[in-house]
């Protein structure tokens, strides 16, 4: 069948295929092709498929102004059409014209409000807008319409970021680690590029829990060390996370150590005894466990 059988059918997936395999096998060309298409569009001006179709050719070869003006031309017919709206919207963005963006898929939403690539593609827009709330109203729309995604989590934190939303950023970083545990290297990086969680915030235990995770004890034992000085309220759980590393890491002086100057400072000597007296036996924590067992005699 031929590329204009396939469009007096209505069968546009069939087009498509048509359209690019006779280009990949140069049974045809660009123009030739543009031109069956412009044709059938002069004689059904208001089908959009094949408007679309031919958007696509122009994206596909850089003609964004042309394609521009494809699809401007299907919204005079269709002005509330989501599809042309969405496709107006993504081109704008490559054209690097996002307040156009915005306005086209702000409509585009109000019309297809169920589509998430919709709302990543606005939150996208706002973005480059340097819109940021709207960004994060945007993307937290699309996160709520399926399956977790790694590239909307990434925004999301990114964003909160940038807004000073440190806890809100931890906890979608904690989030991205836990519902895909491949990403867990990746995700640290980006935990080490916050500035500013606070110590009593509850998301610093995330942090910590997230380093232990990647088997990377110091910068946990770190946390837990100021939490045990700085928040007395917090050294029961302290002294909780510490026996769970210690089964993780059973030889770790450093944390034995944080973990006796917490239980001396909970008034739980004996234990704290025993693991000063074993830490007697570590060179280079000798002079500290001698230390610590004087302060508790």
């Amino acid at each position: 069948m031929t590329l204009r059988q396939f469009l007096d059918d209505g069968n546009y997936l069939e087009a498509r295929h048509e359209i690019a395999e006779s280009l990949e096998t140069s049974t045809t060309t660009l123009p030739k092709t543009l031109a069956e298409l412009e044709l059938y569009l002069e004689e059904h001006p208001r089908t959009l498929p094949p408007r679309i179709l031919m958007t696509e050719l122009f994206i596909r070869h850089k003609q964004f102004d042309l394609a521009a003006d494809e699809l401007e031309e299907g919204l005079q017919y269709a002005p509330h059409d989501p599809i042309l709206l969405a496709e107006m919207g993504e081109l704008f963005l490559r054209l690097d014209r996002p307040r156009e963006a915005v306005t086209v898929l702000t409509s585009a939403t109000e019309w297809m409000p169920l589509s998430r690539e919709l709302w990543e593609l606005l939150g996208e827009a706002h973005f480059a807008c340097q819109q940021i709330p709207q960004a994060i109203t945007a993307l937290e729309h699309a996160d709520h319409m399926g399956a977790s995604s790694p590239e909307i989590l990434r925004s999301l934190a990114d964003m909160h970021s940038r807004m000073g939303n440190i806890e809100s950023a931890v906890q979608i970083l904690f989030r991205l680690q836990k519902e895909f545990p491949e990403l867990l290297s990746e995700t640290l990086l980006k935990m080490e590029e916050l500035r500013g969680i606070s110590i009593e915030s509850p998301v610093i235990w995330m942090a910590a829990e997230l380093y232990q995770k990647a088997l990377r004890p110091e910068p946990a034992l770190a946390i837990y060390h100021k939490l045990s000085e700085k928040v007395p309220a917090a050294r029961d759980r302290v002294i909780t996370s510490l026996r769970n590393l210690l089964k993780i890491f059973p030889e770790n002086a450093m944390a034995e150590n944080i973990l006796a100057e917490a239980l001396v400072a909970q008034g739980l000597y004996t234990e704290a005894a025993q693991i000063y007296q074993k830490l007697l036996g570590n060179d280079s924590m000798a002079g500290t466990a001698h230390d610590g067992l004087l302060k508790i005699v």
